[in-house]
């Protein structure tokens, strides 16, 4: 990282992306860019702030989904909203805090949303992508909120990550938090019946292997076909 990377981002690599799109959210808001705007390139971005290209790309691929800016294939990014309510009401699921969060082995926790008026609602266990070296529950709180607000009790989980560990204590600590999820699903309006597990990513493969290679759960005193399914996002499975 360069001495010209701005202070706030001198931090743990696996929150840069977060911090990133504080810094340009703020640059919106305050009207530094306006509606139709082009942004500077990923590599002008990162040689700016002093860091790789794939914390800036994560940030613009958030921002998008927040609706504040739209990537058009070619021609760059653009900014969308500029109005500062409304950033800040589309921004908000992103920073909020999850509604519990848990211990659910040691020195792993867990973050849990909650649908409004759950009952017996259908269960989420969401592990995050980052190549096993990198990722935070943190950062995923737009996952969570997303899922909540569709009726589901998300829980996104933590893991070790390499060096810490190395395969495959990740997907030991996966089928640790889906355990975790089965026993207290019900303590916050979830149906432990229908638990379903999902990741992007390194996640992603997490999740599959959880599904498929019934070793992990059978240490847990579960089964694949305990699980009600399994959703992956860009993983790698072969």
């Amino acid at each position: 990282m360069s001495d010209t990377a701005t202070p706030a981002l001198h931090r743990e690599s696996d929150t840069l992306y977060r911090q990133i799109a504080e810094i340009w959210r703020e640059k919106i808001v305050t009207g530094e860019y306006k509606p139709g705007d082009a942004l500077p390139s990923e590599r002008d971005i990162s040689e700016s702030l002093g860091v790789s290209r794939i914390p800036v790309r994560e940030a613009m691929k958030s921002l998008e989904y927040l609706g504040i800016v739209k990537q058009v294939r070619g021609k760059g990014v653009f900014v969308q909203k500029t109005d500062p309510g409304e950033v800040l009401a589309k921004i908000g699921p992103f920073l909020a805090p999850p509604d519990a969060a848990a211990t659910y082995a040691p020195g792993l926790a867990l973050d849990i949303y909650r649908p409004r008026d759950a009952d017996k609602a259908p269960v989420v266990v969401f592990f995050y992508g980052g190549g096993w070296t990198s990722g935070a529950r943190a950062d995923y709180r737009f996952v969570g909120r997303r899922l909540a607000d569709a009726g589901m009790l998300a829980i996104v989980a933590d893991y070790r990550l390499f060096p810490e560990a190395t395969f495959p204590g990740f997907v030991e600590d996966g089928a640790t938090a889906v355990a975790w999820a089965r026993r207290h699903a019900a303590e916050h309006g979830g149906d432990p019946a229908r638990v379903y597990v999902a990741g992007h990513s390194a996640g992603a493969q997490i999740a599959a292997l959880l599904g498929t290679d019934a070793r992990y759960l059978r240490a847990q005193g579960l089964q694949p076909r305990d699980l009600a399914g399994v959703i992956g996002l860009a993983g790698p499975y072969d």
